[in-house]
């Protein structure tokens, strides 16, 4: 039998994520090339898949935005350690 060890509880409040810029339709990201790659890197670079925490499983950026350093924050603040990106 295998046993999870339970995760740390999170006791400071989320990073409050502000409007991102959107630079491309959800499908024009979605469909294009793109590379996973670390969050911490991330910044500046426009969304290919949604990356979200669970709970509350509400996407930090939406597909074809650009990752701005509050979502950056909000992604390690959820566990989120990489995301999806359109290829430079």
């Amino acid at each position: 039998m295998c046993s999870i060890p339970p995760k740390e509880a999170l006791t400071a409040d989320c990073p409050k994520p502000c409007n991102a810029q959107k630079t491309m339709s959800v499908r024009q990201a979605a469909f294009s090339p793109c590379e996973d790659i670390p969050v911490g890197k991330s910044l500046g670079r426009v969304l290919a898949a949604a990356s979200v925490g669970c709970p509350p499983a509400v996407p930090i950026v939406v597909c074809g935005e650009v990752i701005d350093r509050t979502a950056i924050e909000c992604f390690k603040y959820y566990g989120i350690e990489k995301c999806c990106v359109v290829k430079e």
